[in-house]
């Protein structure tokens, strides 16, 4: 039985075939089975045509298999604003997506029910109108606070804003001044150093990105959660014991306050009540 989440190369059972090699690649919308005259992706071009199904356990020789990319291990859900129009399908990544009121943001995902990351899908123009109607400060600042609990700590949630064009695109701007436009962007990265702003180039890559963050941030949480369970089955461990002053540091006391005190053998007892008077208990 092969993981439908890997691209899986097994040598063709049908001998009379011209086509030695079964090529499996995992699909949103289903496994596609292709008989392939080499073993794809070594070569650049070679020649598939589809198989009728993929062999019984009993009958595949697996040559290869190659997981396919998955964020940082996870299968994520994607949450959608509701209020979201042309919203990324998330078609090239291994995820699902549904729509969801969100307090801020675009794009959100939960661990345990609650939302750990957030992004704010703009392009160029939209960017460029939230800054020139001053609605950018006022978004930096949902989207930190977002980030930051109640008592202004990291919380481990994390939020940023992802544009679908390159930062060049600012400097090809003719309706307003390009140079405006970056000295906001740049006085934004200093007031708000917890929500970058990242130009992914396009509209595919600002969802690959997206998708990395997301999980990236679950990978994060997940093993913050972790760590903060193992920490609380641990047994505490006790107050550390008092140690014994040293013979050395007692003669040295007893020297500076003229106490009489022998270079060699035992302190006498009512030294030793005068130092830990003096100092107390050493840890």
């Amino acid at each position: 039985m092969t993981d439908v989440d890997e691209f899986v190369i097994a040598r063709n059972p049908d001998e009379s075939s011209s086509l030695p090699y079964l090529l499996r690649i995992p699909l949103a919308s289903g496994a596609v089975v292709l008989k392939a005259k080499d073993t794809w992706p070594r070569t650049n071009k070679i020649y598939c045509h589809p198989a009728d199904a993929w062999p019984s356990p009993d009958e595949v020789d697996i040559v290869e298999r190659v997981p396919t990319a998955r964020a940082s291990g996870h299968e994520l859900h994607v949450l959608v604003d509701t209020r979201e129009r042309y919203a990324w399908k998330f078609s090239e990544q291994q995820t699902t997506a549904s729509k969801q009121a969100l307090p801020v943001g675009d794009y959100a995902v939960e661990v345990d029910g609650q939302v750990v990351a957030v992004v704010e899908r703009k392009s160029v123009d939209d960017l460029v109108s939230t800054i020139v109607g001053g609605k950018l400060w006022m978004l930096l600042a949902e989207l930190a606070a977002f980030a930051t609990d109640a008592s202004g700590s990291g919380s481990g949630r994390v939020a940023a804003i992802v544009v679908e064009d390159r930062y060049s695109a600012i400097f090809k701007l003719r309706h307003v001044r390009p140079a405006s436009i970056a000295t906001q962007l740049a006085e934004a990265a200093v007031r708000y150093p917890s929500v970058p702003i990242v130009f992914a180039e396009t509209r595919q890559l600002a969802q690959e990105w997206t998708f990395r963050f997301f999980g990236a941030a679950v990978e994060h949480v997940t093993h913050e959660r972790v760590g903060e369970e193992r920490a609380a089955q641990l047994v505490p461990a006790g107050s550390v014991p008092h140690r014994a002053p040293r013979p050395a540091e007692v003669r040295i006391w007893a020297a500076a306050q003229g106490l009489h005190v022998s270079d060699r053998g035992r302190i006498a007892a009512d030294v030793m009540r005068s130092y830990l008077d003096a100092h107390g208990p050493t840890r």
